[in-house]
């Protein structure tokens, strides 16, 4: 049986999530190749003991599974079949588990692709519910939560290697299924940020500083996670954990996910409109917490 140091493990995307997830499987003693398209973040990972492949398809050669972190389905699909393609390399038994935020139909493309390779695509976006910080707090410290769709028995032959990244690990069912509900979580953590920005905003000019009004949220029906470990940790914090491009990019595809079954989704296009608004206004790059100083600039203008 393969335990997790057995592996030749394949990362490409080292953005907020996949950096410290390499730093989690290189400290659990994984032998790790990575891929990414700034030099700067694999010669830190070089300098944690992790090696560089030149290309996508080179480090399909040499490692499996592969795990993708990466921001969009452009993104992925560049990394599967750009001129040196993930699929052109990869082994006959590859798995692929691909941890980025798609939509199922991008999901489900993928898997047929690799499946005519002879290889396995599993979608396994990550999220977490008990990590202070989120999701990049959580991969770092291994509690990261795994909501995965496809072949089961390819997701349990490297639940060791799931389990140095993740505490909790939901098998949703075909293909698709993960993608699915990473995007409804979203959508739901979204809208609580977005809220909490505006009523942050309200607050301060009733004279309430954030502070006492996270404290008093905290001892209240207002309480969440999203308010307590993700915005509250993230006030003061300039790094970028959750683009505010990304979520835009989630809010997106939620509303394409709706669409297809003809729900209406109000609150969704609510939020995707202020991510437009935010990305247009150069909050794009900025974490989402950052949402707070955007409505404070827009009373200030008032």
């Amino acid at each position: 049986m393969n335990t997790a140091r057995d592996r030749r493990v394949g990362l490409i995307g080292l953005g907020a999530l996949g950096y410290r997830l390499a730093a989690r499987l290189l400290n659990n003693g994984v032998s790790l190749s990575v891929v990414d398209t700034e030099p700067k973040k694999v010669a830190a990972v070089e300098a944690l003991g992790g090696c560089a492949s030149a290309t996508p398809l080179y480090l399909a050669e040499k490692t499996n599974p592969i795990l993708l972190a990466l921001p969009s389905p452009d993104a992925v699909e560049t990394v599967m079949t750009g001129p040196e393609g993930l699929l052109y390399g990869m082994q006959h038994d590859t798995i692929i588990l691909d941890l980025s935020t798609l939509d199922p139909a991008t999901s489900q493309h993928w898997a047929a692709e690799t499946a005519n390779r002879g290889g396995t695509y599993l979608d396994a976006p990550v999220t977490c519910s008990i990590t202070p910080g989120g999701g990049t707090a959580a991969a770092a410290c291994g509690e990261l939560t795994f909501l995965v769709g496809g072949d089961k028995a390819a997701f349990e032959s490297i639940l060791d290697l799931l389990e140095t990244l993740g505490r909790r690990f939901h098998h949703l069912g075909p293909i698709g299924s993960g993608s699915a509900m990473k995007l409804i979580s979203n959508h739901l953590s979204g809208i609580q940020t977005l809220a909490i920005a505006e009523v942050l905003n309200l607050a301060e000019a009733c004279g309430f500083s954030t502070e006492k009004t996270l404290e008093i949220c905290n001892d209240t029906v207002a309480n969440s996670y999203v308010l307590e470990s993700i915005v509250r940790p993230r006030l003061d914090n300039p790094d970028t954990h959750f683009a505010i491009q990304h979520m835009r990019k989630d809010h997106r595809l939620t509303q394409t996910l709706a669409s297809q079954y003809g729900i209406s989704l109000p609150l969704n296009d609510s939020a995707l409109s202020l991510c437009d608004a935010m990305c247009e206004a150069g909050y794009g790059q900025r974490d989402a917490v950052a949402s707070i100083e955007y409505f404070r600039r827009r009373r200030s203008r008032k």
